[in-house]
């Protein structure tokens, strides 16, 4: 994830392929403490370390060439660890 601020992340999600991904789900495992307090364009919701983050109604599919930033507040006790890999419809994700 792109840092925003000091406790703020951001990610823009590309549809790359040829055809539109529908009903996205992002799923990643923080390494860290973290815990996600608030999430825009997207639900969020997070069993221990695993995270997920759901479309929001309003941007459930994403065309071909098109892209939605999804984005997450949250705390930490310790420095920011980013999630090794980050999955979209269970398909892992290139940065």
């Amino acid at each position: 994830m792109t840092p925003v601020n000091a406790e703020g992340h951001a990610r823009a999600v590309t549809n790359t392929g040829t055809t539109p991904i529908h009903d996205r789900v992002i799923t990643f495992t923080f390494p860290g403490d973290q815990r996600v307090t608030q999430a825009w364009n997207a639900t969020s919701g997070q069993t221990g370390a695993a995270v997920t983050l759901t479309h929001a109604s309003w941007n459930r599919v994403i065309p071909p060439g098109g892209s939605v930033t999804v984005g997450m507040y949250g705390t930490r006790t310790a420095p920011p660890t980013p999630p090794p890999t980050v999955y979209v419809n269970g398909v892992p994700c290139s940065a």
